[in-house]
This record gives structure tokens, C-alpha cells and sequence, in this order.
């Protein structure tokens, strides 16, 4: 349930909102990280292979 901050009268988010982003990111940045080394390799391999 999210309750009036009496400070400044927005509402405050609660703990599980806050912990699902949190885990979001996480994934995110490591999905992102593993296509980018993917990709490395794969243009690696085609310099490789494709050299004169």
C-alpha cells in the first residue's frame, strides 16, 4: 500500500517497485554486456578468417 509522505505530500513507493527495478537493471546491464563480448568475438573470428 503506498502512503502520503507528509514532507512534501507525494507518494512513497514501496520496497518491492524498488527491488524489481533494481533486479531489471541487473539483468539488463549483464544481457548487454554478454551480446556486446558476443559480437567481439564474432568480428574477431570474421577478421580472421576473411584476412588476405
Amino acid at each position: 500500500m503506498k502512503e502520503d509522505n507528509p514532507i512534501n505530500n507525494l507518494p512513497v513507493e514501496d520496497n518491492k517497485s524498488k527491488k524489481w527495478m533494481k533486479r531489471l537493471g541487473k539483468g539488463a546491464f549483464l544481457f548487454f554486456l554478454a551480446k556486446g563480448i558476443v559480437w567481439l568475438f564474432v568480428f574477431a573470428f570474421a577478421a580472421k578468417t576473411c584476412a588476405i
